[in-house]
């Protein structure tokens, strides 16, 4: 279950920017990133961080694209990469 929705929250955001572009990266993508997903939580979990970490930094994301704010979409976005990156740099 929640492989999907993560998935599908990516997708979700691609296809609202009209960037079928980045839709098709993500689909051709998509096994790749449903099989580093346990590798990612499990290094979020070594820095003490729970999924809800994970779902309140995509709220932010969230949010901010609904208040039309692309620097605030921009900055969440960053923000969110960089502590995966580092997720799953601790499971290396």
């Amino acid at each position: 279950m929640w492989k999907g929705c993560d998935l599908a929250f990516h997708h979700e955001i691609a296809r609202m920017a009209g960037n079928g572009i980045l839709e098709l990266v993500l689909e051709s993508l998509s096994d790749v990133l449903a099989a580093r997903r346990p590798a990612s939580y499990e290094g979020r979990s070594r820095h003490g961080d729970s999924r809800q970490a994970t779902i309140t930094a995509r709220r932010r994301i969230l949010d901010a694209i609904a208040a039309g704010d692309p620097q605030g979409a921009v900055a969440a976005t960053a923000a969110h990469l960089s502590e995966t990156g580092e997720d799953l740099g601790a499971t290396l």
